[in-house]
Formats: structure tokens, sequence, C-alpha cells
């Protein structure tokens, strides 16, 4: 598809195949066309990576307003947050990110891009560090900032809907497998456990397992402050990042 524009020969096309997992050629085709339809705007006639990540997130939050203004500290905030997620997953591999934006693409006001795996199926290490990364965020904010953002309510949920799941379904902690209904807690009535395991034993585990989870990610954060303290600069300054900002960063 790049073949038929003008594209910046330097771009990793591996590293974009990573970024894209799952697009259908149409996906892609529409991807290109956007790209071009950026680089035009900046009244430049080749594509670049930068181009393809921002149309790359256009598709994918479709929205293609622009990116909501945001106060400094709003910005300094969003910033350390996306750079928590960024470096707990830049420790475990430093090759794991392709973008990180803090730009507003519908509901979403930051992200960071992981490289998809395709037919991968997760195993439960790595279950496990998802929910690391998703409370590094928050984290960041307090270790940082000394502050916490509503923002962090959505990756409580997830990191909560993995610990329910690693916990009541995977059997992790040594606890037997025990069948849900739901990821949630609310999804399932305490009776429906079996009397073999009661629901405080269940919770406490859970509540175990999210604390160790929060712990490892505030002590990866503190043990890589320049780093944390680095992608957050770069993002109030640039607002998105793209591999070839990650590793000169890295």
């Amino acid at each position: 598809y790049l073949k038929s524009v003008n594209h910046d020969k330097n771009i990793n096309l591996e590293s974009v195949a990573k970024t894209i997992g799952g697009f259908s050629g149409a996906d892609i085709e529409l991807l290109v066309n956007n790209s071009v339809i950026k680089a035009f705007g900046d009244h430049r006639d080749m594509v670049t990576l930068r181009d393809i990540m921002d149309a790359h997130n256009d598709i994918v939050f479709k929205d293609r307003n622009k990116a909501m203004k945001y106060s400094d500290e709003d910005l300094k905030q969003l910033s350390y947050h996306e750079a928590g997620h960024a470096v707990v997953s830049l420790v475990k591999d430093r090759d794991s990110l392709n973008h990180i934006t803090i730009n507003k693409r519908g509901s979403v006001l930051g992200h960071v891009k992981v490289n998809s795996k395709e037919n991968h199926i997760s195993t439960v290490e790595e279950i496990r560090h998802q929910i690391v990364t998703d409370l590094a965020g928050n984290a960041a904010e307090k270790l940082f900032l000394g502050t916490s953002s509503i923002g962090n309510i959505g990756d409580n949920m997830n990191a909560k809907s993995n610990v329910y799941m690693l916990i009541r379904e995977c059997g992790y902690k040594g606890l037997e497998y025990i069948k849900t209904h739901g990821r949630y807690p609310q999804e399932e009535p305490p009776s429906y456990f079996n009397s073999e395991y009661k629901l405080q034993s269940i919770e406490k585990a859970e509540n175990e397992l999210l604390n160790e989870c929060l712990f490892e990610a505030e002590t990866i954060l503190r043990n890589n402050k320049e780093l944390v303290n680095e992608i957050a600069n770069k993002l109030i300054e640039k607002k998105s990042l793209i591999k070839d900002d990650i590793d000169s960063i890295m």
C-alpha cells in the first residue's frame, strides 16, 4: 500500500505492522490515504511515520477532531500518567511500544500503544504484568506529582478485572479453579461460590495480588525516575511520541 505513495524510506515497516495488527486490507488502505492527507495538510509531499501513527489513532479512536486543549497542570498530570504506563512496559521489553500520545481521541485522553501479538494466548505472568502496567499510571501521578486524577478509574477497573480473573478463574495464589459468570464481582452473587472457598478468603487473595502489583509498579518507577521524567517532559513538549522518539530516549 505504501509503494503507491511517496513515503520516508526509513520508516520501519515491521514496527508499523505490529502497530496495525488486526487491520483489514481496507483499513490499511484507509490508513495510507489518511497519512497522505496529513502530509499534504502539513505542506509536505512525503508521508512520515508520524503521519501514519496519527492516522492510525484517527481510525482506532474514530475522532478526527483537533486534540483537546489542556491546562498546563492537566497536561503535566496526563503526561506523567502515560509515562508511568510506558516505563513499566519498556522496562520489561524496550521494543514493546510504538506510540505514546496525550492527544485526546474520543473519550480517551491518552494512550500507550503496545505492539500487538497475533494469535497469541496470554500467559498468567503476562496478565499479571498487565495489572502492574495498568496501576503504573496512577502510581506515577502520586509519586511524581503527589496527586491522582479521576482518569484512573478505567485503569483501576481493568486491573481489578484481571486480578479477579487470575484469582477466580486461573487458580493464581494456589486457589483452585472456580467457575464464574463474569469478570467483575458485582456480576456474581456470593452464594455462587462453593462452600470450600468463602468470599472472604477469595477477596483477601485478590487484595494481596493487587497490592503486590501496585508495589511492583511503584518500585519500577522509583528505580527509573530519570526515564519517567524524560518521557513525561517529551510528551509535554510534543504531545505524541513515535517509535523513533522512544528509541532515542532509551
